[in-house]
């Protein structure tokens, strides 16, 4: 009988050509590789441009570090999900020695290619990217800039400041919350105050992304421009600002934040709670503790966080019933009584 394996090579796929009044049998193999070493040959040598965009991409996914030389290779294949996977396989692989020719596929005539690329460029972190993703900010493709800037935040590129600014400006409510928060990671204290005017963006997004990166640069000067935000109508807006001012050493979002405790919403409470414990007032306390039992996993483990950060001490259990008798107190003697003579 034949064997499993036989049988699978024999009928993956049997094509049956008629030449010279004689059929002829062409079996070609469906197999897909099991060794890493099968896939590095996929990439190298199939003829089908699929089958090298699944190795690309499945030796990303191994961590397959031998196959680095042959991904940058497939950096020049004319097939673009080639290059797309091979991009994206080149960035999991954290390979550094790509970079030169990551920086010139930042060019390529595919938008979904130039995307992967500066997303990889944050993977690998390498500094040399910053020029580069700075340049492809002024990209058509909108998710070619997004990606780009948010690269540029995680890589703290005080270089790309002023590019990133300058995307504020923007009427692409994307770009602006996405320059807001790369700003917010580069924590350029100079640039707080050109961030304090999104904060009366007719977009509450905006708003709040503005208030959160004050927050994260510390910039005190810009402390009086946030206080409005605390009567807004918007609980996102009201409580970004107060947590911005609680990371500010300013406790003028104290009272707002107390108020939001109870609110419906699990992230709106979470958040409340945080900015509580951010400002440091230890008044705070008592209204935090009930919520270590709120019904959300999520909102009890900030408010354990934020009671700590207060200085709040953890209660200790008491024992449980043995048997359903009191446990014994610490340092009694159990048993029976020995009698003296």
């Amino acid at each position: 009988m034949l064997s499993k394996k036989v049988v699978a090579l024999v009928f993956g796929l049997l094509l049956l050509a008629v030449s010279s009044g004689v059929a002829e049998v062409v079996v070609v193999s469906t197999i897909t590789p099991v060794t890493n070493d099968e896939w590095i040959s996929w990439l190298k040598n199939n003829s089908e441009p699929m089958k090298r965009a699944q190795a690309a991409e499945r030796l990303g996914m191994l961590g397959e570090k031998r196959a680095v030389n042959d991904l940058i290779n497939a950096l020049n294949d004319q097939n673009v999900f080639v290059r797309r996977n091979a991009v994206e396989a080149l960035g999991l692989l954290r390979a550094g020695e790509a970079m030169d020719a990551l920086i010139k596929l930042l060019s390529d005539p595919e938008a979904q290619v130039r995307q992967n690329v500066a997303i990889s460029m944050g993977y690998i972190g390498d500094k040399r990217a910053v020029e580069p993703l700075t340049k492809a900010l002024e990209d058509k493709d909108e998710g070619v800039v997004l990606a780009a800037t948010m690269n540029l935040g995680q890589l703290q590129a005080t270089e790309s400041v002023s590019a990133l600014t300058k995307l504020l400006e923007s009427t692409n409510t994307r770009y602006k919350v996405q320059a807001l928060q790369a700003l917010g990671q580069i924590k350029d204290k100079a640039s707080a105050k050109n961030l304090a005017a999104l904060l009366n963006d007719s977009d509450p997004k905006v708003q709040v992304q503005a208030a959160q990166a004050i927050g994260e640069i510390g910039n005190t000067e810009v402390v009086a421009s946030l206080k409005p935000l605390l009567a807004n109508t918007n609980k996102e807006v009201k409580l970004a600002a107060a947590e911005a001012l609680a990371k500010l050493k300013d406790a003028s979002g104290y009272d707002v934040a107390v108020s939001l405790l109870a609110d419906p919403s699990e992230s709106i409470r979470a958040q409340a709670v945080s900015a509580l414990g951010l400002a440091g007032n230890k008044a705070a306390i008592t209204k935090i503790e009930p919520l270590l039992k709120d019904k959300s996993a999520y909102v009890s483990s900030v408010a354990k966080n934020s009671l700590f950060r207060l200085g709040w001490k953890e209660p200790v259990a008491a024992k449980q019933p043995v048997n359903g008798k009191p446990a014994a107190k610490t340092g009694t003697k159990t048993g029976t009584a020995v009698k003296k003579n």
